[in-house]
């Protein structure tokens, strides 16, 4: 789920919090209040997908974010 009224655009960066890349935004889905993203793992990164649980958190590269106008 993304905090705030910000959510990050399509094919942008996401990295862990000790900023080893996770992979790319592939998707934002879900109503405006609750969205969520699905990321597509980079498979050279050596990051596992099973490795996360729900409510990890994620930071995207910088300048990537579009806002939401609720």
């Amino acid at each position: 789920m993304i905090d705030g009224n910000r959510v990050p655009l399509l094919a942008r960066m996401i990295y862990t919090a000790n900023k080893q890349l996770v992979g790319k935004v592939d998707d934002v889905f879900g109503p405006m209040h609750t969205c969520g993203i699905a990321v597509n793992v980079d498979t050279n990164s050596g990051v596992k997908a099973e490795s996360f649980k729900a409510g990890d958190k994620v930071s995207v590269q910088q300048i990537a974010f579009s806002i939401l106008h609720l």
